[in-house]
């Protein structure tokens, strides 16, 4: 006999298939919890985050199909949870898939779009696709409008490198280190 499914039964399986490393488990998880009448903010959340790990463990297989197929099902089981969305597209920047990222960020409130935190994505995004020196004058118009993050500053430095201007990276790493000490 088969009993129905309830969303704290549902909670603790997600749970303990991050814990075991059974992450190949966890897309059926969010499956069934799609198939829940109730679905709940909190189990949300953590069937959102249960599928960025695993996504992240098949990306580290250098299973990067699978992984990205998980990160679509993380990034839509987020609802409008930014700092998981966040996360979602962290972890396609770091697989380097930019167009999953880039449906991802399209996910976000309007109002979250003038954040430092969404334009360093969006950045990083633009980094996977164009030139050293696009990148690099893309990076420094950012700076220029006083958008302020350390990932910005990141790309920006190596890309500077890569063109050949190493006082410029060297400067704006001194001020990287100065504004983000660790």
């Amino acid at each position: 006999a088969h009993y129905p499914l309830k969303p704290d039964r549902l909670a603790r399986a997600v749970g303990l298939a991050v814990r075991t490393q059974h992450f190949e488990d966890i897309p059926n998880y969010h499956q069934m919890f799609l198939d829940l009448e109730d679905g709940q903010d909190e189990i949300r959340q953590m069937i959102a985050a249960a599928l960025i790990v695993a996504a992240k463990h098949f990306a580290g297989l250098k299973q990067n199909v699978q992984a990205c197929d998980i990160l679509k099902q993380a990034a839509i089981c987020c609802a409008a949870n930014e700092t998981l969305l966040h996360q979602v597209v962290s972890a396609c920047i770091e697989i380097r898939d930019p167009d999953t990222a880039e449906s991802v960020l399209k996910r976000f409130p309007q109002e979250a779009m003038a954040t430092a935190d969404f334009q360093a994505q969006d950045y990083a995004i633009y980094d996977l696709r164009a030139t050293p020196i696009d990148v690099a004058g893309a990076g420094l118009k950012l700076l220029r409008k006083q958008i302020l993050h350390p990932l910005i500053y990141d790309i920006l430095c190596r890309r500077l490198r890569e063109i050949g201007k190493t006082a410029e990276a060297e400067h704006l790493e001194v001020t990287r280190r100065q504004r983000w000490p660790t």
